[in-house]
């Protein structure tokens, strides 16, 4: 094993890795790794592939594109790696009355402008249509059987 296999577009050491991207085993904290894994963020490289590559560019990081948007929660800082456009949209549906960001959030497909928009629209009807529109991406399997007490 050398090192890991992006699964999900992330950041680790201000490097930007999307989806498919070889991660080396430096790069993932000892003590982030569990998490990131739980996360669907990266997995282990199981089988190493030999890729040849235009000569200089073998160490070169990706050219960065997206921004990354970091998120305060109660588990530490999630690191939201996000198009320019996908921002501009999470903005403006948080410009729009509650009626009609609740509408554009079921047209949202993407989970970290879900994210994004979740945190920082405060209100309940935004809040229950991202829970709803969340739901329907994962098929609609309800995990939040929490019992009663």
């Amino acid at each position: 094993m050398n090192g890991y296999i992006c699964t999900k577009a992330c950041t680790l050491g201000g490097v930007a890795y999307n989806k498919g991207d070889a991660i080396p085993f430096e790069a993932v904290l000892p003590s982030r790794e569990r998490a990131l894994i739980k996360q669907g963020y990266i997995s282990h490289a199981t089988v190493e592939t030999a890729t040849e590559t235009p000569a200089g560019t073998q160490n070169e990081p990706p050219a960065p594109q997206n921004i990354i948007v970091p998120i305060t929660t109660k588990d530490g800082v999630l690191e939201l790696n996000m198009a320019p456009e996908d921002i501009v949209a999470a903005i403006t549906t948080m410009q729009l009355s509650a009626e009609e960001a609740a509408k554009t959030v079921g047209a949202i497909d993407k989970e970290e402008t879900l994210i994004l928009i979740d945190v920082l629209d405060t209100r309940k009807t935004v809040k229950t249509a991202i829970r709803e529109k969340v739901e329907a991406m994962k098929g609609g399997t309800e995990d939040e059987s929490q019992g009663d007490a």
